[in-house]
């Protein structure tokens, strides 16, 4: 065997006890409201699925070095941000029965060329999703005008903008977008819709204290079920995770909490999680 491929193997070696160790450190918390970065989803499934926490999310460790990539970014361009323009409530929340949320930052004084008060929110994108914003921001440019830009490039972006928006009781709504690394950066703003952000409230609590899951969305090989966590649960009859949400004794109530049928006991997170050996299938 020669040096070089001496080298490969010790370098695979190296990268793949690397990855297994991040994976195996991953944190395995879970939400315990329902998120607002999650109800403009288009299947309500899994929004339901994602708040009874009826499968652990295990992410490879490319999928977790881009969560930190985005994390990182906030944290960079919040600092050249604020060279120019006052940020303030950085990780402001609300929580409305079971439904919440935190804001990146809120934007008192607006920014230059638009001095309204506006919410803070960045995303750090891959490299397809960077073309197809690059493609719909020449469209809207040509036609002088980006308020629609955010709902027709991502719905649940923009979804989780209105409804921020509303909780904030602000008009304006303000992305920045890098690409990875944070190398490019563009921005624009998004201006309340009131009819908008009600109706995705309301769907998202109605999701929330649904004694049944909704409905699947399409099938099992066709997009987004093919790649969707839940996808052997929603068509194989996989198991839940075995704790209170996914069990049929549960009720979620409209004041935010769940309680347990069996006891008539009001349930904290960390009681959720344990369960008991009561537990029976939702189903």
């Amino acid at each position: 065997m020669s040096s070089t491929d001496l080298l490969d193997v010790t370098t695979m070696q190296l990268f793949d006890a690397i990855n297994a160790a991040k994976e195996a450190a991953q944190s395995q918390d879970k939400r315990p409201h329902l998120g607002a970065s999650l109800a403009g989803n288009e299947c309500k499934r899994k929004i339901w699925n994602e708040f009874r926490w009826i499968a652990s999310k295990k992410f490879s460790a490319d999928t977790l070095r881009r969560f930190a990539d985005g994390h990182a970014s906030e944290d960079i361009f919040a600092e050249d941000l604020e060279r120019v323009v006052k940020i303030t409530d950085r990780q402001w929340s609300f929580k409305d029965g079971h439904l919440g949320g935190s804001i990146d930052g809120f934007l008192p004084d607006g920014v230059p060329g638009f001095e309204e008060p506006m919410i803070w929110e960045h995303k750090c994108i891959g490299a397809d999703k960077w073309k197809s914003l690059n493609r719909k921001l020449g469209e809207y440019k040509m036609m002088r005008c980006v308020d629609r830009l955010l709902l027709d490039w991502n719905f649940n972006y923009y979804s989780q903008a209105q409804i921020y928006m509303h909780y904030k009781k602000v008009d304006w709504h303000f992305i920045t977008v890098a690409s990875a690394g944070t190398r490019d950066i563009m921005g624009f703003r998004t201006p309340y819709d009131d009819t908008f952000a009600y109706e995705a409230i309301r769907k998202a609590k109605a999701i929330a204290v649904a004694m049944e899951p909704p409905s699947v969305l399409g099938g099992k090989s066709n997009f987004p079920c093919s790649f969707c966590d839940f996808s052997s649960h929603c068509y194989e009859g996989a198991d839940p995770l075995r704790h209170c949400r996914s069990c049929r004794y549960v009720t979620p109530t409209v004041d935010g909490v769940f309680t347990c049928s069996l006891t008539s006991d009001e349930l904290s997170v960390e009681a959720q999680k344990e369960g008991c050996k009561e537990w029976t299938h939702h189903l």
